[in-house]
């Protein structure tokens, strides 16, 4: 592709560099400033057909080389009513025994996941894997009663989502393969053993990686950048 950079009329020639430095020349006889104006735009840009398909086929392989764009996951709510029942404890409030909304307060730290209350509620609660995913731990934890903690892929990142104080007896086993909105388990009764004596609830936390992390508290807002809120997802 030749452009014309530059135009000089000397002794009766027009001389005409372009883009790659090289002169060409073109001898004037009784010509007009428009003729030579003429001149200068056939010189301006001499572009073959050949020239607009070699730059289409660069631009087609750029376009092969990029990645496809991530899909967002479009996560299932692991138990009904789940957001308007994140009431007492949402991800990140620093809790004492003192401030705490819950009383006895038997924890102190910034809260790593949700709080999802169930005390108003006798009948059996299930509780759903957000997506589809890997167990990779399933027992009972102190603090927590039954744990499951589910390996997932959720946009494009793998993480692990811990679902906490369920009833020990009735959780899906290690290893187990689950899809979107599949039973895990079912939430345990308040203050028993099947939630180590806490109340009826779900504690849903989303860590970041894949190394294992149970703590429902840390001790400093810093820490917190290992987990994500769940909120964020739906």
């Amino acid at each position: 592709m030749l452009v014309f950079v530059g135009m000089l009329v000397i002794a009766g020639y027009i001389f005409f560099v372009d883009d790659e430095n090289e002169i060409n020349t073109k001898l004037i006889t009784n010509i007009n400033t428009e003729d030579i104006i003429n001149i200068a735009n056939t010189n301006t840009l001499n572009t073959s057909e050949t020239d607009v398909n070699e730059v289409s086929n660069v631009n087609n392989e750029l376009d092969e080389t990029k990645e496809p764009p991530v899909e967002e996951t479009v996560l299932i709510e692991p138990v009904n009513e789940f957001k308007e029942r994140i009431t007492k404890k949402p991800f990140g409030i620093y809790i004492t025994p003192a401030n705490s909304p819950v009383q006895p307060e038997n924890f102190n730290g910034y809260h790593t996941g949700v709080d999802v209350e169930y005390e108003d509620v006798d009948d059996v609660v299930i509780v759903r894997a957000v997506t589809a995913g890997k167990v990779i731990s399933a027992k009972w934890v102190s603090g927590y009663g039954g744990v499951l903690v589910l390996r997932h892929e959720i946009n494009g990142e793998e993480l692990l989502v811990l679902y906490g104080h369920l009833d020990p007896d009735l959780m899906i086993t290690i290893n187990a393969e689950v899809l979107a909105g599949q039973q895990i388990g079912v939430l345990g009764e308040g203050g028993t053993n099947e939630t180590d004596g806490e109340r009826k609830h779900l504690h849903l936390s989303f860590i970041k990686g894949t190394e294992v992390n149970l703590r429902g508290y840390v001790s400093s807002e810093s820490e917190l950048n290992a987990w994500y809120d769940p909120l964020d997802f739906y």
